[in-house]
């Protein structure tokens, strides 16, 4: 098991492939730690983004975010 746990989630316009990429350098100063790094919801549907103003899509983001963290073992900290 990992030490440290840590949710990142990607920009507006990014992915989770992305963010994996970009975050490579920073992860890989980390020993034991995991990095989770899952698309928004909306990528399935071929939008874009968590949620766009003023709310749209957000109750959609919102229902995935607290079925991730019921359904994952402990986050001890979130990248966004």
């Amino acid at each position: 098991m990992h030490d440290l746990r840590v949710l990142c989630l990607h920009g507006y316009a990014g992915n989770a492939q992305l963010l994996q990429r970009q975050m490579a350098p920073v992860v890989s100063a980390f020993g034991a730690a995991e990095f989770v790094y899952p698309d928004a919801p909306s990528l399935a549907v071929g939008d874009y983004g968590w949620w766009h103003t003023p709310s749209q899509g957000w109750e959609r983001t919102r229902t995935w975010l607290l079925d991730l963290f019921a359904a994952q073992f402990r986050f001890d900290a979130v990248f966004g």
